[in-house]
């Protein structure tokens, strides 16, 4: 049974973190589900990519209301502060060995402010905010169907079971293309968007981010990046291509690596161009895309090298001895 007077012992918890938010502090966590990043420090500026709650990033500088900062993968730009929670080295070295979840539903949940009378019409009145796939929250307690979690900035709230992954259990897993596939599927019909990473919308590298970061692989942001990794299969030989491989398409110069999909079988890939769908290498096909693959690259099996890690060797997420 949860008890309601978790959160209340939380609440100190919450104080205490947030008199801890004028020190100086190298990392954050941050606290939206999906928050922007952005290329320049001004909410105009182009959305370069986004990265989900629970997510730690490095401090590099800070510009007005932005910090700069570097993802896990690398990859750096600025997000506003009011999308961070800031931690200090303490924080973060506890919350590396707290217990945790990781939302593993394709689309989008909430988080609930109480379990009672829970109806589809009632949860806009008890929501504390919505979370999608991918994000990381601390679990104070659990129930039969619900858990108790927290946000880093404090917030807590109920999720459904059924929607959550132990941290542990999400880290000891293996590459699972069939899961990979699934998330991917599941995004189908969902809008293209520049710089997008979720089932809110997603580019075509972020979708095949998401779909790998499912099952404990941090991949590269950009397609380009992305193409540099893994283990090359002859692109002339689909019949080697296997479920999970990648394919990449060039621009109209032919030269330069814009676009990513990920391959599931008998000539069909899944990729977001203009939204998430389906379509098809072979010309015979109803759902046939006249665009050439130039490139295919294997993620599975390549593990922990260039430009794939394994989030369980990822210093960030966990205090790896």
């Amino acid at each position: 049974m949860i008890f309601r007077s978790s959160i209340i012992a939380f609440l100190s918890i919450f104080l205490f973190v947030e008199s801890l938010q004028g020190q100086e502090s190298e990392f954050g966590l941050i606290t939206l589900s999906v928050a922007n990043v952005r290329s320049e420090p001004r909410h105009s500026s182009e959305l370069s990519s986004q990265a989900f709650a629970g997510t730690p990033v490095k401090l590099c500088d800070k510009s007005g209301e932005w910090f700069f900062v570097e993802l896990p993968e690398g990859y750096k730009g600025y997000i506003h502060e009011s999308s961070i929670a800031l931690k200090s080295s303490s924080d973060m070295a506890r919350w590396r060995d707290s217990k945790r979840v990781i939302v593993m539903t394709p689309g989008t949940v909430d988080l609930l402010a109480d379990t009672i009378n829970v109806h589809p019409i009632m949860k806009g009145e008890l929501a504390v905010s919505d979370l999608t796939g991918g994000c990381i929250l601390e679990r104070i307690d659990e129930g039969e169907r619900f858990s108790l979690l927290i946000l880093p900035d404090g917030r807590t709230g109920f999720v459904d079971k059924e929607h959550l992954m132990d941290i542990d259990e999400w880290r000891s897993q293996g590459t699972d293309t069939w899961q990979i596939l699934a998330i991917a599927k599941a995004q189908i019909g969902i809008p293209y968007l520049w710089g997008g990473i979720s089932a809110k919308g997603c580019d075509c590298s972020g979708l095949v981010k998401n779909s790998y970061f499912s099952t404990g692989l941090i991949l590269k942001r950009d397609a380009s990046e992305q193409a540099s990794t893994g283990v090359e299969i002859p692109v002339w030989r689909p019949d080697l291509w296997k479920q999970g491989d990648l394919l990449f398409f060039t621009g109209d110069d032919g030269k330069k690596i814009t676009h990513v999909a990920i391959y599931d079988k008998e000539g069909e890939y899944i990729h977001s161009s203009g939204m998430v769908k389906r379509s098809s290498i072979y010309k015979n096909s109803p759902i046939y895309l006249d665009r050439e693959v130039k490139k295919v690259v294997r993620i599975a099996g390549n593990e922990d090298t260039d430009g794939i890690t394994t989030v369980r060797n990822h210093n960030w997420y966990f205090n790896n001895q």
